[in-house]
């Protein structure tokens, strides 16, 4: 998923270090976990859900399509999301969502 901001993110120092802060913020509020072995990677311990972010880009895997549901649901109550659809193929099934 990618999370559109608000002010311009590139070409400014300290936009990505704030955008993380913030994000950091907010996922450790919805009870997700940094992880020490790769920065970026947030997991949860009551369910298997992962969130990798990468500057403004997010990808969200789980078990099921409506616990990303959910989660993407937690995300529009603060963050403005478009989702443009979803990849259902083999083992993969994550929803993409593009600025």
């Amino acid at each position: 998923m990618v999370t559109p901001l608000r002010k311009a993110l590139y070409g400014l120092k300290q936009s990505p270090k704030n955008w993380n802060d913030t994000l950091r913020q907010f996922l450790n509020k919805q009870r997700y976990k940094d992880t020490d072995f790769s920065p970026g990677l947030y997991l949860t311990e009551e369910d298997t859900c992962m969130i990798a972010a990468y500057v403004d880009d997010n990808m969200i895997a789980a078990e099921s399509e409506e616990k990303i549901d959910e989660i993407i649901g937690k995300f529009e109550e603060e963050i403005e999301l478009k989702i443009v659809g979803t990849m259902n193929e083999g083992i993969l099934s994550t929803d993409i969502l593009i600025d």
